[in-house]
């Protein structure tokens, strides 16, 4: 039985997320993390989606993504998945051996300011509750070290947030636990 398609209503901001199959590792060393990076920007380059926010952690990654129509979205994230699992089966010489990641990615719809900015927060926050940082600005592959920096791949959303240090001491005060 064909799965049912996703509907997303048209300019809605969206919260997605894949994990590798059983949990495994997606991410070994840095240039995994920068690989997939590139990943995001050429499948942003084929299809333009405002991405919001992301973090990308060892077993699993969260973007959150704006786009202006579901098909945009469908095919972002096509572009996204397929090219990192057949790098990542590539690299690891396991082409053949079944999928990358558990499912198919979960995704769902960011509505009203509050959750946007509580979403935004949640995905900023990872790696500090993961307990990989102590402070969430010092995990490289987050949006949030973008935010703060001088290049930045994320844009502006549908609700201003805090100025940049408010907003990095609100994400610091989700911890471990």
């Amino acid at each position: 039985m064909p799965r049912t398609a996703r509907f997303v209503p048209p300019d809605s901001v969206v919260h997605v997320v894949n994990r590798g199959v059983e949990k495994r590792r997606l991410f070994d060393r840095p240039r995994d993390y920068d690989e997939f990076l590139g990943f995001v920007d050429r499948a942003h380059e084929r299809t333009p989606v405002r991405l919001l926010a992301y973090v990308l952690m060892p077993n699993h990654w969260h973007l959150v993504l704006w786009p202006v129509t579901c098909a945009e979205l469908s095919l972002f994230l096509h572009n996204l998945t397929t090219s990192h699992a057949a790098r990542f089966r590539h690299r690891s010489a396991t082409t053949g051996f079944g999928h990358v990641y558990q499912g198919r990615y979960r995704s769902s719809i960011v509505d009203g300011d509050v959750r946007y900015v509580r979403t935004l927060r949640y995905v900023e926050a990872n790696p500090l509750v993961a307990d990989l940082v102590h402070r969430a600005e010092d995990w490289p592959w987050s949006s949030l070290t973008e935010r703060l920096g001088s290049t930045s791949r994320i844009v502006g959303g549908p609700v201003a947030l805090p100025s940049l240090e408010d907003w990095t001491a609100l994400v610091n005060t989700l911890r471990p636990g």
